[in-house]
C-alpha cells in the first residue's frame, strides 16, 4: 500500500512537470524543456522503486530478524522459566536438605552431650574406683611395654614409675617375673582368660610377694592387676603352721597315749594267751587272735601317726619322707607304688617341702581309695624352670563333675599349691593315666618363709 501511494505521488509529479513545461516558451533554458523533465521524472521514479524494493527487503529482514529474535527470546524465555523453577527445586530441596542436617546436627550434638555427659559421669566413678583400688594397675602392650600405670594406696617397692613409661616392663619387674609377665601377657590376648602368676620382690631386708592377675584390656593391650600378698602369704603359712603343730600333737599323743595302751593290751593279751594254753584252755586260741589285732592296730597307729607327723621331711628331707610314703602305701593299700627322683633335690626351704610332701600324700590316698588303680607313681623332678611333683595312676579317672564336687582334700590341696605359688594341675591323658601335677616356679623358693 505504501509502495502503491509513493508511485502515485511520483507520476502526479511528473504530470505537474510536463504540464508546466508545455507552457514554457521556446526560449526557456534546457533543463527546462518537457523531455528532460521526463527523464528527470523517470530517472527519479527509477530511483523510487530501486528504493522501495531496498526498503521493502529491508523490512522482510527486519521483520524476519524480529521473528527470529523473538524466537530466541521466547526460547531464552523458557529456558529461563526451566532454569528458575529447576532453580527454585533445587534451592527447595538443598533448603530441605539443610533443615534435616540441622535437625540431625542438633540430634548429634544432643547425643554428643549425653555422650560427653555419660563419659564424664564414667571417668568420674573410674577415677573413684581406682581411687579405692589398694592394688597397682599396669598398663601393657603385648611385649610387655609399660603404658600406663595406678600406684594404689598400699606399699609398693617401685618407685618414680612415671619415669618408667615407656619403657620394658624389664626395667620395673625382676628379670623372670618380667619375662612371667610377657607369657601371661600373650596367652591373655590369645585365650582371652584371665592369667595369674605370683613372684616376689627383694625389698630391703624384706621379701615381698604379688600377686598379677593380667587380662586383656583391647586388641594389643592387657591389664596386670598386682596385689600384695605378703601379709597373706605370712598368715596363710602361719595357719598351715598352727595345723602341722596340731597335727604334730595329734600325732604324738596317738603314739605315746593310744599307741602305748594297745602295746600294753597286747603285751597282756599275750601273757594271757601262755597262761591259757598253759592250762590248756581251748580259748587260748581267742586271747591269741586279740594279740593279732591289737598288733594290726598298734601298726596302723604307726601309720597314721607317720603320716601326722611331719618329722621325716623335716630330718630326713623331702625325698626320704616321699620314699617312704610309696612303702607306707604298698604295705597298707597292697598297691604297686614307687617313688623316682632324677636328680638330687639339695637343700630347700623345710615349709616348702611339708607342702609338697602334703600335696603328694593327698593326691596318693584320694587315688588309693577311690580310683582303685593297681599303680601309683610319685615323681619329683628338678631343673633350671623349677620344680615339679607327679603323682599318676592307673585307675579309673576322675567322675562327671568332680571338680564342682570337691572335697576338703581337694581344696586343702589347691590351698597348698597356692601358698607355696605353684601351679596345680589334674589331667586324664590318653594313655589311661590320672596325673596330679604340681608346677613350682623356681621365683617361688623364696616366697616360703620358714615355719616354725
Amino acid at each position: 500500500m505504501l509502495l502503491y501511494d509513493l508511485i502515485w505521488d511520483i507520476r502526479s509529479f511528473a504530470n505537474l512537470a510536463m504540464f508546466s513545461g508545455a507552457d514554457r516558451s521556446p526560449a526557456s533554458p534546457w533543463w527546462t524543456q518537457g523531455s528532460v523533465i521526463q527523464i528527470t521524472q523517470l530517472i527519479l521514479l527509477i530511483t523510487a522503486i530501486v528504493f522501495l524494493f531496498f526498503f521493502r527487503s529491508q523490512i522482510a529482514r527486519s521483520k524476519e530478524r524480529n521473528r527470529e529474535l523473538e524466537e530466541q527470546v521466547s526460547k531464552l524465555n523458557k529456558e529461563l522459566r526451566m532454569n528458575r523453577y529447576e532453580f527454585e527445586r533445587r534451592v527447595d530441596d538443598r533448603t530441605a536438605e539443610l533443615s534435616r542436617s540441622t535437625l540431625l546436627l542438633k540430634l548429634e550434638n544432643t547425643e554428643r552431650q549425653w555422650a560427653q555427659e555419660a563419659l564424664a559421669r564414667s571417668e568420674f566413678r573410674t577415677r573413684a574406683l581406682l581411687s579405692a583400688i589398694p592394688d597397682v594397675i599396669f598398663r601393657m602392650d603385648q611385649n610387655g611395654l609399660l603404658l600406663d600405670f595406678h600406684a594404689g594406696k598400699g606399699f609398693t617397692p617401685w618407685e618414680k614409675l612415671e619415669e618408667k613409661i615407656g619403657r620394658p616392663i624389664s626395667q620395673v619387674l625382676p628379670a623372670d617375673a618380667a619375662e612371667n609377665t610377657v607369657m601371661c601377657i600373650q596367652e591373655a590376648l590369645r585365650t582371652q582368660e584371665v592369667q595369674r602368676m605370683e613372684f616376689c620382690i627383694p625389698y630391703g631386708q624384706e621379701v615381698f610377694v604379688f600377686e598379677s592377675r593380667i587380662v586383656a584390656g583391647g586388641d594389643q593391650e592387657a591389664l596386670a592387676i598386682l596385689r600384695d600378698m605378703t601379709e597373706l602369704r605370712r598368715l596363710e603359712n602361719e595357719i598351715l603352721d598352727i595345723s602341722s603343730r596340731e597335727q604334730t600333737r595329734l600325732g604324738q599323743d596317738l603314739h605315746d597315749g593310744l599307741g602305748q595302751h594297745l602295746t600294753g593290751i597286747s603285751f597282756f593279751s599275750r601273757s594271757l594267751y601262755q597262761k591259757l594254753e598253759a592250762k590248756g584252755i581251748e580259748e587260748a586260741r581267742d586271747a591269741l587272735e586279740i594279740t593279732d589285732l591289737v598288733k594290726q592296730a598298734i601298726q596302723q597307729i604307726k601309720g597314721i601317726t607317720r603320716g601326722l607327723l611331719p618329722m621325716m621331711v623335716e630330718e630326713e628331707g623331702l625325698e626320704s619322707a616321699l620314699y617312704e610314703l610309696a612303702s607306707t602305701t604298698k604295705r597298707t593299700y597292697g598297691i604297686s607304688c614307687d617313688f623316682t627322683c632324677e636328680s638330687p633335690l639339695g637343700a630347700i626351704n623345710v615349709s616348702l617341702a611339708n607342702h609338697l610332701y602334703r600335696i603328694a600324700q593327698e593326691a596318693v590316698n584320694n587315688a588309693a581309695k577311690h580310683a582303685n588303680p593297681t599303680r601309683i607313681s610319685i615323681a619329683l623332678r628338678i631343673n633350671e624352670a623349677g620344680m615339679t611333683l607327679i603323682v599318676e595312676n592307673d585307675g579309673q579317672g576322675f567322675p562327671e563333675g568332680w571338680e564342682q564336687r570337691g572335697g576338703m582334700g581337694l581344696r586343702i590341696m589347691r590351698y597348698r599349691a597356692g601358698v607355696i605359688g605353684a601351679q596345680l594341675v589334674f589331667r586324664r591323658d590318653e594313655d589311661h593315666q590320672t596325673r596330679v601335677i604340681c608346677t613350682i616356679p623356681k621365683a617361688s623358693f623364696c616366697t616360703i618363709p620358714k615355719t616354725s
